[in-house]
């Protein structure tokens, strides 16, 4: 049994929150794989009033019944300041708002994997830039495994090319390969334009080429069943609240847009050309992780089926920041 001083206590139980009687034995079945014990209770006001009671490490809490009962919001995370990962069977953009206010960064999709959320639990109860960054950390039994230092605009569709060809020589060959292309394409520029200050010279479309000891590191690499992708900053700009302002931006736009084919009215002068890498990211990658410590180091990480097929609207915000 784990355990974590909380206060004056040492806490050793999860709570977990949740009303699906399927999902209640599908989330208790990995707490008891990952070694937790747990207090399940169908509603936030039960929740409240269990976290009151006892300490726990950390709570594990189904979105809608959460918005239902936001005192308990208050009390794990301002109060007592344990990390909360919320799930969710639907999309969270209406809900962009109520994350940041209440700093809750890591909201996981149902159905997820079982090591996805285990591994977000590792992470948050026991912070470690070594076990934070690197994608070492989040791909098990790698067996290839490549690195690149990107300085200037134009190694941007050189790399993405050499990631493709590297996959393809390893055994991985995507079908949806222009989505991911795109992605890249997206996270790249903008480690190398907006975390060094030259976001500019993206809107221009200017070249650009980083001045020492400034750089960009991608790392690449596979194991028998996943392929992932890294793109590392040594900045550490991105902000958890830059995040949900620029998917709260991309959510407007999007409305725009389908107000626009409805009314045939010209939006084009509202659409901005910037911060569609973060809301690409989460509508069309399968498992991914920002991870933050501010001022130092920004890194993104992507993780790929063999079999990847991006087939849902919705996707989880998974913001991992080291303070």
């Amino acid at each position: 049994m784990r355990g974590l001083l909380v206060g004056e206590y040492v806490a050793q139980e999860v709570l977990l929150v949740e009303r699906d009687p399927i999902y209640q034995e599908i989330i208790g079945s990995i707490l008891r794989k990952g070694g937790y014990s747990y207090d399940l209770v169908p509603n936030a006001g039960e929740g409240e009033r269990m976290a009151r009671e006892k300490p726990y490490i950390l709570a594990v809490v189904d979105i809608d019944e959460l918005k239902k009962n936001l005192k308990l919001a208050r009390l794990l995370r301002k109060d007592q300041g344990i990390p909360v990962i919320l799930t969710t069977s639907e999309d969270v953009d209406g809900d962009l708002d109520l994350l940041m206010q209440h700093k809750l960064y890591l909201t996981l999709h149902k159905p997820f994997k079982s090591r996805e959320l285990l591994r977000v639990m590792e992470m948050v109860l026991h912070p470690d830039e070594k076990k934070w960054f690197g994608i070492e950390n989040y791909l098990e039994d790698i067996i290839k495994l490549s690195r690149v230092e990107i300085k200037n605009s134009f190694q941007i569709r050189a790399t993405i090319k050499q990631i493709f060809q590297d996959a393809s020589s390893w055994g991985y060959e995507f079908q949806m390969k222009n989505e991911m292309d795109l992605v890249w394409q997206e996270i790249l520029t903008n480690a190398l334009y907006h975390s060094h200050g030259y976001s500019q010279y993206k809107e221009k479309r200017l070249a650009i080429e980083l001045p020492e000891p400034y750089k960009v590191v991608v790392r690449y690499g596979c194991n028998e069943n996943q392929f992932a992708v890294s793109v590392r900053d040594f900045c550490g700009t991105l902000t958890p609240e830059k995040i949900f302002d620029t998917l709260k931006t991309s959510l407007e736009q999007h409305k725009l847009l389908e107000r626009s084919l409805v009314t045939g009215e010209d939006v084009t002068h509202q659409i901005l050309d910037r911060g569609r890498g973060i809301d690409l990211i989460r509508r069309l990658t399968g498992e991914y992780y920002f991870v933050i410590k501010p001022g130092q180091s920004t890194e993104v990480i992507i993780i790929y089926e063999k079999s990847y097929e991006k087939d849902d609207p919705f996707s989880s915000i998974k913001i991992l920041e080291l303070v």
